[in-house]
């Protein structure tokens, strides 16, 4: 997988600025730590997703013991 440039600071105020995996499309992504919970929050055009920042926390914390890779299923 090649290594990308990632525009913005992954703030509220200055949020990432990514790529679709086409790098067709745009979207952004920003870590709030003042919402209860903490939360990843991802914009997709008009819609907002906000995933548990402990929930990504715990992801990297297991593929890091995993190696980067874990089985499925």
């Amino acid at each position: 997988m090649a290594a990308t440039d990632v525009k913005g600071a992954g703030t509220k105020d200055e949020p990432w600025v990514l790529l679709t995996p086409p790098g067709k499309s745009e979207y952004r992504a920003y870590r709030d730590e003042t919402l209860d919970p903490p939360a990843l929050v991802v914009t997709v055009g008009k819609t907002e997703l906000r995933y548990h920042v402990r929930a990504i926390d715990d992801l990297h914390a297991m593929l890091k013991a995993a190696g980067n890779w874990v089985p499925l299923g």
